[in-house]
């Protein structure tokens, strides 16, 4: 049983989620496009995905290049010719697309080690000692720089408060939501990083790593998808609160280390909210509870989103 389970954690361990800001699609309305990605425990790309959604009312083509698409609003076969997607949205409309190249912006590597020896996944099953982990972020070379120059890297691994001890992590956040204590890590647009946890584990099971990559000023009006099937609405709801926790998060960030104005907010609950949440952030070189309860929102944003897009692409 504890194999089986671990297989599942697998399965979800690493998601690199891109969030592209709102943007005027032909045809009228809004498009919002989410690209994600299934690495494998080193941090190899397995799969990319686009999941691309247009307001209700739009009517035109869609233009990607894709292996495979899947209708993710309804039932009906997608009119794409190899280049373009018809659409037609009677309601809020979302599709996924397989992406053909599997290169991402970014170069990511993790080596794991149990007791100074370097270990697989399977090895880590249920095992004790002392882990040790290495990830580091670089520049892809075969991609354009537009995402690696102006995006922020957000990685953050998940670990049982009731099978570690000892955690630390220099270039790190450390927090805590209920039985899980994280780890976060932040590369800044145009910077690779490397980044080194240890921690003393008993009886180990993997949790999550979740990667996310966001442009310094999002504009994603989740307001404008409000009618999805039951799948899409989960996936909204998810994206809506990982927009919230990592506003919140880049708004502090920066107002430390630049000195500089808040950014703006997307929405009214962002506006209305972005007080209090700048003010817990703006305590962060005091150790404030505020930042990890920040961290806590943003993890759990993460957490709601993977199991939506697992959830749609086991569908």
């Amino acid at each position: 049983m504890r194999r089986k389970r671990f297989k599942k954690a697998l399965a979800l361990l690493l998601i690199v989620l891109i969030l592209t800001p709102s943007s005027f699609a032909m045809g009228g309305g809004f498009k919002e496009e989410v690209i994600y990605a299934k690495l494998d425990y080193e941090g190899q790309p397995k799969a990319l995905f686009a999941v691309n959604g247009f307001t209700k009312g739009f009517s035109g083509y869609d233009y990607g290049s894709y292996s495979k698409v899947a209708n993710l609003s309804t039932s009906q076969d997608l009119d794409y010719d190899g280049k373009r997607v018809k659409i037609d949205a009677k309601d809020n409309f979302y599709y996924q697309g397989n992406l053909e190249n599997e290169e991402l912006p970014w170069l990511i590597n993790m080596e794991w080690k149990l007791d100074g020896k370097k270990v697989n996944e399977e090895e880590l099953l249920g095992a004790s000692g002392h882990l040790e982990l290495l990830f580091e972020i670089n520049k892809n070379p075969k991609v354009e720089s537009n995402y690696f120059d102006y995006y922020v890297v957000q990685s953050s691994f998940e670990f049982d408060v009731d099978q570690v001890s000892n955690l630390k992590a220099p270039e790190g956040t450390l927090a805590a939501a209920g039985s899980t204590k994280m780890v976060n890590f932040m590369s800044l647009p145009g910077k690779g990083g490397s980044y080194n946890l240890e921690v003393d584990i008993k009886d180990y099971e993997p949790g999550m790593v979740q990667i996310a990559a966001l442009p310094l000023n999002l504009g994603i009006n989740l307001d404008e998808f409000s009618d999805y099937t039951e799948d899409l609405k989960t996936l909204e709801l998810a994206i809506a609160e990982l927009n919230d926790g990592t506003q919140a998060f880049l708004d502090g960030l920066f107002q430390i280390k630049e000195g500089s104005q808040s950014f703006g907010y997307g929405g009214s609950s962002l506006t209305s909210g972005s007080g209090k949440l700048s003010g817990g952030l703006l305590e962060l070189a005091d150790g404030s509870q505020e930042f990890a309860s920040g961290l806590g929102q943003y993890s759990e944003g993460m957490k709601e989103f993977s199991d939506g897009i697992l959830e749609l692409t086991s569908g």
